[in-house]
């Protein structure tokens, strides 16, 4: 059975956007958003929409808050749920709901210090994206120079009334000031079900309000992890989600996997330098010891034996003429070795 998309059944999506504002009971002001949307919402998905109407709602709720003139009005979202079920493309599908205008993959994070450049040059109304929220905000760093930044920027973003969207693996290990002062909506992925077809899967979730926080920050006190704690039916609600990125200003799917592997690739580059540095200090240290043992001196100590300069003694080295090991960064030169060649010399 194929399903029929709202613009199909309604001819239009201007009827479209008719028909979600009187389903929901809201006024003109949320009719005039979700036209907002008409260009970049999907169209092969379930009902041609990316959320379901109560997420819709939600999403200009957060609209409206953060493009409030009052002070205070800022907005934090956390996606969470296991790798690969769809947190990114959940969060910025939101993101792209909340500020249609703005929202691009310049606002799309990986690293705190692209974060740190992002949020002095944004207006009220704007959205960003951390996407690998894990590296942010995990409770192992939470006392370490980057934990005590990134929850000092957050306490202090009040005043910008921006949305910040948070993608995070495991909710219950999200640094605690931000869980408990913070945070806002939480949306919790869940395994994909299947729906009547073969193509017809629903990425479905589950959303709480921001009055849920207290009751899950109590659970995950008591050793509970997100889904294992109960929550009022008022405070939240179950709903799906289109599997299609957004395609708004320049952002697509292609090019958020290529940024995703480059940062992907950056991070390998990172722990391949960091394990070499480790490598390096450890290897100087076992170089240090040798030299203390007298068995081996480095070339600085060879020229004060032999009048030689430091390229020489390399030469010397790279022709077996010396006899020498490399540890680490140093050359150390066997100093029976080093004997041989002065005594060569004064013959």
């Amino acid at each position: 059975m194929v399903r029929t998309t709202l613009i199909e059944k309604y001819g239009s999506w201007e009827n479209v956007c008719k028909h979600y504002t009187e389903l929901l009971g809201m006024n003109d002001k949320f009719f005039n958003w979700m036209m907002l949307s008409k260009d970049f919402s999907p169209s092969g998905y379930k009902e041609g929409m990316f959320f379901d109407p109560k997420m819709y709602k939600h999403c200009y709720l957060i609209y409206k808050k953060i493009n409030n003139q009052r002070e205070g009005q800022h907005h934090v979202s956390v996606w969470t749920g296991k790798t690969g079920k769809g947190k990114s493309t959940g969060g910025s599908q939101m993101a792209s709901l909340v500020s249609p205008v703005q929202f691009s993959m310049t606002y799309m994070c990986y690293t705190p210090s692209q974060f740190f450049r992002l949020v002095p040059n944004c207006k009220r109304g704007d959205t960003i994206q951390i996407d690998e929220g894990d590296r942010f905000f995990g409770s192992k760093n939470t006392m370490t120079k980057l934990g005590r930044q990134m929850t000092e920027a957050f306490g202090i973003l009040r005043g910008l009334g921006i949305h910040v969207i948070i993608c995070f693996s495991k909710y219950h290990k999200l640094d605690n000031t931000i869980r408990e002062e913070l945070v806002d909506t939480i949306v919790l992925k869940l395994v994909n079900s299947k729906g009547k077809t073969k193509n017809d899967k629903y990425r479905h979730y589950k959303a709480f309000n921001s009055t849920a926080s207290q009751i899950i920050n109590d659970g995950i006190r008591k050793g509970l992890v997100l889904p294992q704690i109960k929550v009022p039916a008022s405070m939240c609600w179950m709903g799906h989600n289109s599997p299609e990125f957004p395609t708004i200003n320049d952002v697509n799917e292609t090019i958020y996997k290529q940024n995703k592997l480059k940062y992907v690739r950056d991070r390998f580059k990172e722990w391949a330098d960091e394990y070499q540095d480790e490598y390096d200090k450890q290897s100087d240290e076992i170089a240090d010891e040798i030299e203390d043992k007298q068995e081996y001196v480095s070339i600085t100590q060879a020229k004060e034996i032999v009048p030689l300069s430091k390229g020489t003694f390399l030469n010397k080295i790279n022709t077996k003429e010396l006899d020498a090991i490399k540890i680490g960064s140093k050359f150390l030169i066997k100093k029976s070795s080093l004997r041989d060649m002065l005594q060569k010399r004064t013959k």
